[in-house]
């Protein structure tokens, strides 16, 4: 738990099969490059994004997804002393780290966000200098408050009210991280 930074890290998540089982079929789907070379905002990831199918559909992605805005929320929810709901988009988003990937500072905040969270499914870690770790700053121009390390089955949780600026420095070597994002909002 980081006050200053509004985050929670819960490591680990899911039983080990489960995770095992997400890390496959985030590796057997296509992860798009995305890019954006802004003095605002710019970025460079892999990325993919889905929908999770009804409940009869029995692909890890869609059991993830269904989990995320069924249990996980209610569980969020209850840590977190707050009413919340699923993103009113449907769309779950995995970015693939890997070498070249990097964020400029972005505002995490958005209309109705309450709680961004991020599922890290990353198999090793690396040290900061390879880039890659998570930075919570206190501003767009701001002072690093918590650096986070790509891990392996873990979720992280931010208070986007109080602290919502990010940044993740170039990645240097040839690695392989995933992440699911999504926002939990505040119910109206």
């Amino acid at each position: 738990v980081s006050r200053r930074a509004a985050s929670v890290r819960v490591t680990p998540l899911l039983q080990e099969a489960h995770a095992a089982r997400f890390l496959g079929a985030l590796r057997s789907v296509m992860h798009t490059p995305m890019q954006r070379f802004d003095p605002r905002e710019g970025f460079q990831v892999w990325r993919f994004g889905w929908v999770p199918g009804e409940d009869d559909c029995d692909h890890p992605l869609c059991i993830l997804g269904r989990w995320l805005r069924g249990d996980a929320l209610s569980w969020v929810s209850a840590l977190t002393e707050r009413d919340l709901v699923p993103a009113p988009d449907p769309t779950f988003t995995s970015e693939c780290a890997a070498k070249a990937t990097f964020f400029e500072p972005y505002d995490d905040a958005g209309e109705g966000r309450s709680v961004a969270v991020r599922l890290l499914l990353t198999p090793t870690t690396w040290p900061p200098e390879w880039g890659g770790h998570l930075e919570l700053l206190d501003g767009p121009e701001g002072a690093v408050v918590n650096r986070l390390a790509p891990a392996w089955n873990t979720l992280d949780l931010f208070d986007v009210s109080r602290s919502a600026w990010r940044r993740l420095p170039l990645i240097q070597k040839h690695l392989e991280g995933y992440t699911i994002s999504t926002w939990f909002h505040a119910a109206s």
